[in-house]
This record gives C-alpha cells, sequence and structure tokens, in this order.
C-alpha cells in the first residue's frame, strides 16, 4: 500500500502537468483578439501572456508539491534549503518560455504570418540565460568540494565527522532563528536542514556554512540584481505584446506577427556577469 501510494503522487502530478499544458497550448490558440484572453474579456496578447506564465508556473507548483510536498518545492535544494541558483534559473525560465509560448502560438493564429516560430531572441538574453544555467550547476557543484569526502575503496561512510563548536552554536541559531522543527546539521562545511518542510525564504539571502546564521552580502546582490532584471525585462516583453498584439484597422483581431524579443542593455549583463562570479567566488573561500 504504501508502494501504491507513493506511486501514484508522482502520477497524478504528472497527469495535472499535461493537462495544464494543454490549457496553456489551448488558450493561445483561440481565435479572435490574439488568445483567450481576447475571446473571453476582450483583451490581447498581453492577458494572453499572463494566463501563459501563470500555467507554466502552476505546472512548475505541481511538480514541486509532488517531490517535496510544498508548493515551493521547486527551489528546494537536496540540503532541504531554498535555493538562489534554482530561483534565479526556474525565474527566467518562467518568463521566457511563456512569452516564448504565446509569441508562437499567437503568430501560428495569424493566417498571414508565414513563420510563426521567427522569432529572434538577442544575444544578451541567451548570455543571461546561460549566466544563470551555469552558476545553477557551478554552484552545487562548489558545496559538494565542501562536504565530507566519500569513502575510499567504495567502502561504506563511517559516519560524518563531529561538528565543531562553532558549528553546533550556528545550527543552534539557525533552528531558533527560523523556528524550525527538527535538528539542523553540518556535512563537514556545509549546513544542512533535516527536512523540506524546514525550507524558508531567507535561504535565499543566508550563507551555505558556518556563516549560516548571517546574511551572505554576495547572495543579497545578486537577489536584488535579479529581481530588478525580471522585473525590467516582463514589462519590456508586456510592452512588446500590447503594440504588437494591438487591434488595428488593418490586424482587426490584434494578430499582427511578433519576431522580436526586446534586447537588455550589454551593461546590465556585464553587471550581472560581476555579480554571478562574486557570488561563486564567495561559495567557494567562504569555508576555507
Amino acid at each position: 500500500m504504501v508502494g501504491g501510494s507513493m506511486t501514484k503522487k508522482p502520477t497524478l502530478a504528472m497527469l495535472v502537468m499535461l493537462a495544464l499544458l494543454v490549457i496553456c497550448i489551448a488558450a493561445n490558440m483561440v481565435h479572435g483578439k490574439a488568445g483567450v484572453a481576447g475571446f473571453f474579456v476582450g483583451g490581447g496578447r498581453p492577458q494572453t501572456w499572463l494566463v501563459t506564465l501563470g500555467l507554466i508556473a502552476a505546472m512548475l507548483v505541481v511538480a514541486g508539491y509532488a517531490v517535496c510536498g510544498r508548493w515551493d518545492g521547486i527551489f528546494i535544494d537536496k540540503d532541504n534549503r531554498i535555493s538562489l541558483s534554482r530561483f534565479q534559473l526556474v525565474g527566467w525560465t518562467i518568463l521566457l518560455v511563456s512569452a516564448l509560448l504565446t509569441a508562437g502560438l499567437t503568430n501560428a493564429a495569424a493566417p498571414a504570418d508565414p513563420g510563426p516560430l521567427l522569432i529572434t531572441i538577442p544575444e544578451q538574453i541567451w548570455a543571461l540565460l546561460g549566466l544563470g544555467a551555469f552558476t545553477a550547476v557551478a554552484s552545487p557543484a562548489i558545496k559538494d568540494g565542501k562536504r565530507n569526502p566519500p569513502p575510499a575503496g567504495g567502502g561504506r561512510q563511517s559516519g560524518p565527522a563531529p561538528a565543531t563548536a562553532e558549528q553546533n552554536r550556528v545550527a543552534e541559531n539557525v533552528k531558533d532563528q527560523q523556528a524550525l522543527s527538527a535538528e539542523v546539521t553540518f556535512d563537514n562545511h556545509v549546513l544542512k536542514k533535516a527536512l523540506p518542510a524546514d525550507a524558508r525564504w531567507i535561504d535565499l539571502i543566508m550563507g551555505d556554512y558556518e556563516g549560516a546564521a548571517n546574511v551572505d552580502i554576495s547572495k543579497l546582490q545578486q537577489l536584488a540584481f535579479t529581481l530588478m532584471l525580471i522585473a525590467i525585462y516582463a514589462m519590456d516583453l508586456m510592452a512588446v505584446f500590447a503594440s504588437q498584439g494591438a487591434i488595428t484597422p488593418t490586424h482587426p483581431n490584434g494578430t499582427n506577427a511578433i519576431h522580436v524579443f526586446p534586447t537588455i542593455d550589454g551593461g546590465f549583463i556585464a553587471l550581472l556577469g560581476i555579480s554571478h562570479a562574486t557570488y561563486l567566488a564567495d561559495k567557494q573561500i567562504a569555508a576555507t
């Protein structure tokens, strides 16, 4: 019975995610004023994009709940903490995938458009996604280098190294500060929480090692830059959808095509790159 219930949970989650994807595609393929929003409430592409963004976010909520039993489980890493690198990658993924889906499908709904998927994404956006993907891979790899080494020769692990007095103090502080239900431990230098239920959003800006009871300035800086860029680019995309999806005499249904996404100034990419480098460097040297 236990095995059966454990199997049903991810299976049900997959079915719900597939249903949400079908609804998402259908919402963008409704004829009329460029999507489901126009069909029901007289809007256009901007409103349809927001519906699409919400449905894709809901798919990730279902996935996180199936794995961790929490709506925000997609952001929780193997140390049962909310991960900044995951947050960045998921945020940009939701924003850009939803925008591409709406642009491509509503382009396809316009019979006069010969190339609905001929959408130019500026190289700055690819650079931004590359930064996020690299950090999402490099950050846990650096943390793994701070853990207890695996046993030599493939034998059994004899047990974690005893925590230092400083680590015990930090673990108690973190447990008290965040009102956690289970004990906090250290895997060599890496702080670990026992349960996904103990993940907290404050983890986004707290240290990963012996400084876990204090704010990590490099994390705080990177979070601020990430939120700023996501918000600005979302507004730029909204402006594109509003102008290209507008109802005009030549396009009475608001289905004129979108073939170019807005760009981001190279200075912002350089600034974010420096922030990513600082974050990874701090993660590397913080426990050395």
